[in-house]
């Protein structure tokens, strides 16, 4: 079927990269980046034929490649790494760095949206009135009421996604900003945005707690944010088939072990649910990783993921010098995508603070 040859063909190209015959390598990546351009792996195997293409001196055409990944892949992991390394390509917001002044109005994005008609808007009323006077959770009733009578509309998905953040429900609040951009990224309309939409995809919550934390442990707060946005999407009750709970994600023998080395008494499994408790142990663990592979972010969220065993193993197996054959020589599909997941938020968040910081 489609997926077993798409997985077939990612398998066949990633084998003879890893042994060195480009030629082959590069008619498997061609092959998958026109035949399932649309799947999962097409930003990936756009990348790779570039890199390849590149490392042949075919330089023309790597480039035409670059570019097609980033206008059809702009919030791609790889889409990062043509920025980092291809200074010759021109980008567009969401990855160039742009002034505060750049952005459009957030009122007059929305306007082009704001038409509700029919049975709706008996429904958009009661949620505008339940809103004023602090009721968000009927207004989230109201307001999604409107959205079954104007399916996808992005008004309605804006002011879904503020209330949900109103209420204190950041999961959902993200959830809904990102069916958004998952629309206006499949329809090519991500480069004139208002700046708040950005922000509502890269949310910054609980940023008292994790300043507080990232000082005291000297670790970049940007990084906290960007694992905790992929590890539990802002959610503190979170936890996984595997037992890891809360905002980061924490099983509870890692945490019993962080909680000794802080000293907490009668540390339980119940605590981890706590966003104060869990951000502390999180970030004195990123402390614990950055020291032990030299702040290597990469590595950082390799061992968090995976375990900082695990990932020393694969140092020693796989070389580093060449990031991107480091990365997807990662033989544990969850920690390869987490990586790039991570690795992505993180640079948004840096792009984003850097925007924001601009008077």
């Amino acid at each position: 079927n489609s997926y077993e040859s798409m997985t077939s063909l990612w398998n066949l190209a990633r084998y003879y990269t890893n042994n060195n015959t480009e030629l082959k390598a590069l008619d498997y990546y061609r092959e998958l980046s026109e035949r399932f351009s649309q799947s999962r792996l097409g930003d990936d195997a756009l990348y790779w034929r570039g890199k390849i293409l590149e490392s042949m001196g075919s330089d023309e055409e790597a480039k035409i490649a670059y570019e097609k990944l980033i206008r059809e892949y702009p919030l791609s992991y790889y889409t990062e790494r043509i920025i980092e390394q291809r200074s010759d390509i021109s980008f567009a917001w969401p990855v160039s760095v742009s002034k505060k002044e750049d952005f459009i109005n957030l009122e007059e994005f929305l306007k082009k949206y704001d038409k509700i008609e029919g049975k709706g808007q008996l429904s958009l009323l009661k949620a505008e009135l339940f809103e004023e006077i602090s009721f968000y959770k009927e207004s989230i009733v109201e307001l999604r009421e409107t959205l079954n009578h104007n399916s996808g509309n992005i008004f309605l998905l804006f002011r879904l996604s503020s209330l949900y953040n109103k209420n204190r429900d950041y999961y959902d609040s993200l959830n809904y900003t990102e069916i958004i951009f998952n629309y206006l990224e499949d329809n090519h309309q991500l480069e004139d945005l208002p700046l708040e939409l950005w922000q509502s995809l890269y949310p910054v919550y609980y940023e008292d707690a994790i300043r507080e934390r990232a000082l005291e442990y000297e670790i970049d707060p940007l990084l906290v944010l960007a694992m905790i946005r992929e590890e539990s999407r802002f959610n503190p009750w979170n936890e996984s088939v595997a037992g890891a709970r809360g905002l980061m994600q924490i099983i509870f023998s890692t945490g019993e072990w962080i909680a000794q080395k802080l000293n907490i008494e009668d540390f339980n499994d119940e605590m981890l649910f706590s966003h104060e408790v869990n951000i502390n142990l999180g970030c004195w663990y990123i402390n614990y990783l950055k020291e032990r592979f030299s702040n290597d972010s990469i590595l950082i969220i390799s061992g968090y993921n995976a375990g900082p065993g695990t990932t020393s193993k694969w140092l020693k197996q796989y070389d580093r010098s060449d990031l991107d054959n480091f990365v997807e020589n990662v033989p544990y599909s969850e920690t390869r995508e987490h990586i790039k997941k991570v690795t992505k938020s993180y640079q948004m968040y840096k792009r984003l603070a850097q925007v924001l910081s601009e008077e």
